[in-house]
Order: structure tokens, then C-alpha cells, then sequence
């Protein structure tokens, strides 16, 4: 097995970002675990939706992405929205949440011995919305995911079955066969 990841920056393997990005547009506050070739930022800017008129203003939400491979930036505004932006190049063990972390993004999700289980858990059970995608022939990524959602911790509101073809993408690549979950929180 190889362990060069280019094609997930290929167009075809970033409407994962796009299709995250979607799922996640409504929530206040967006945490990314990994996503440091391709963070979710760019794709959370283009949805009209992710701006909340607030005293006739339009104001952003918060965008963390957490991964040890990102470079680093915060930056307030973006493209002349006032939002928060932060690129964190820290495990996700060591993030300390705010506590108003209502989306969650996992996309490339990789299971145990990437990140701890228990943390990754409590960040679901804050979460309003999270997006889990991974490929669905990765072993350790399946089974974590497996765990994850035999403890009910949200329904699963959407489960997509992809299987990803084009320029820049390995025909035989076993890890183009992906799987993406949306979890969403009960309305009380």
C-alpha cells in the first residue's frame, strides 16, 4: 500500500469538503479533526448560509481545524467576513475545546492509533452535527466508526456509499471506496 494521499486533493476526491461543508453550513461553531492537505475553510466561506445577520450585520462562525501536519493561522476577518479562522497544527487530544463546538468534521477518518476514541466521542456527544468519512476498505477506520455508532451516541441522519473515478485518482485505489456519515442530534 502506498502512502501517498495526492488524490484526495484531486477535484473528484474534494467534493468531500463540499459535501461536509453542507452538512455542517447551519452549525455556529466548526471543528475539523485532520484536514490539514485540505481544510474545510474555503468550502464553509462559499455557503451563503454560513453568515448569520446578527444587529443587521452579517458575522461568521468559528472554524478550527486541528491537525499536527497544518500550518498554523488564525485570522479575523476572512475575505471581509468578520469571522474566526484558526489552523491548529496540535493532536486532537490536546485541543481544549471552548465548548460551543457544534459541528464536527472528521473527513479521512483513520481509527485507532491516529487519535484517541474517548476524545473523539465527547466531541460527537457536544456536537449538534458531525460528518464522518472515511474509506470503507481501511480496516482500523471501520471498525472505530463501527464503534462509534453501536453507541448511539446521535442517529445517523445520512450514510453515502461513494466509490471515486477520475483525473488524478488511481484506478485500482482501494481507498476510493469511501464512506460518509452524518450524525445529527435529537431536537429536544
Amino acid at each position: 500500500m502506498t502512502s501517498d494521499f495526492s488524490y484526495l486533493s484531486t477535484p473528484t476526491l474534494r467534493t468531500r469538503q463540499v459535501l461536509a461543508a453542507y452538512f455542517v453550513r447551519k452549525c455556529r461553531h466548526v471543528l475539523e479533526i485532520g484536514g490539514g492537505r485540505n481544510p474545510i475553510t474555503r468550502w464553509l466561506a462559499s455557503l451563503a448560509d454560513n453568515f448569520e445577520v446578527v444587529d443587521g450585520w452579517k458575522w461568521h462562525k468559528i472554524v478550527t481545524v486541528v491537525d499536527p501536519a497544518i500550518e498554523p493561522w488564525e485570522e479575523e476577518p476572512v475575505e471581509g467576513v468578520p469571522w474566526i479562522v484558526r489552523h491548529l497544527p496540535i493532536r486532537i487530544e490536546d485541543y481544549r475545546p471552548r465548548g460551543d463546538e457544534d459541528g464536527l468534521v472528521m473527513l479521512g477518518f483513520e481509527g485507532d492509533g491516529h487519535c484517541d476514541l474517548e476524545v473523539v466521542c465527547r466531541l460527537i456527544a457536544a456536537a449538534r452535527v458531525t460528518v464522518i468519512e472515511a474509506s470503507g476498505r481501511h480496516a482500523p477506520a471501520a471498525a472505530a466508526i463501527g464503534r462509534i455508532l453501536a453507541r448511539h451516541i446521535h442517529p445517523v441522519a445520512v450514510h453515502l456509499a461513494t466509490t471515486y473515478r477520475g483525473a488524478g485518482v488511481p484506478e485500482s485505489h482501494p481507498f476510493c471506496e469511501r464512506n460518509f456519515y452524518v450524525l445529527e442530534a435529537r431536537s429536544e
